[in-house]
């Protein structure tokens, strides 16, 4: 995975992740989270998986909820995400 910070204002930071094709994705983006000490964080993503499991946060049930997609069922879809937890996400 490469990254570069594309801009920082107001405390505000925007960085670029790419991935090349056999990366661990959920694990780049935890390491990335740690190392640039990221609490909370908006994810929005383009390109694809062959397959993805994504997953939030249920408060009723106080657990968490997965939902496995195949490639064509997550095109275009953007998520926020909770980066100090290995899991997290409400779809907008």
């Amino acid at each position: 995975m490469k990254s570069k910070l594309l801009t920082d204002e107001n405390g505000l930071k925007t960085f670029a992740l790419v991935f090349d094709k056999d990366d661990e994705v959920k694990e780049s983006l935890m390491r990335f989270a740690a190392e640039n000490r990221l609490h909370g964080a908006e994810v929005t993503a383009i390109g694809a998986f062959s397959e993805v499991t994504l997953g939030y946060f249920d408060r009723e049930k106080k657990s968490y909820r997965e939902i496995p997609m195949k490639e064509r069922e997550h095109r275009g879809k953007r998520w926020r995400a909770d980066a100090s937890c290995a899991r997290g996400g409400r779809q907008d």
